[in-house]
């Protein structure tokens, strides 16, 4: 009980002999028969990952391979977020080019002009 006298959705209060861990423990879910567990990648596996993902050409390659290949989960989800994040750069990269262009190409020609119409 609160000091007002309502209930809160959680009793906080500590009660000798009794405990409150049931609150804070959520229900686990059932696995499905045929869904397998994968043992997470060490920190070598993730090492020697980044390592072969910052080689030039070759980190490009292996980007595609783990990212839409049968490998691990989360190489593979990582290999997709960071192609995704290649792939937005690239585009902001390109408007902004572009934009220099456009502005460069102005400025240039009011500056030809020397300011006279």
């Amino acid at each position: 009980m609160r000091p007002d006298g309502l209930a809160s959705k959680f009793d906080f209060s500590v009660v000798p002999g009794r405990t409150f861990t049931h609150c804070w423990k959520q229900p686990h879910p059932r696995m499905a028969e045929n869904e397998i567990t994968e043992k997470p990648l060490t920190t070598g596996e993730w090492f020697l990952t980044l390592l072969i993902l910052g080689l030039p050409l070759i980190g490009l390659i292996m980007h595609l391979v783990w990212a839409f290949g049968d490998g691990h989960r989360s190489r593979r989800n990582f290999c997709r977020a960071s192609l995704l994040l290649i792939a937005v750069l690239v585009g902001l990269a390109f408007i902004g080019f572009v934009s220099f262009l456009i502005l460069g190409g102005t400025l240039a020609t009011l500056l030809s002009q020397g300011g006279h119409r």
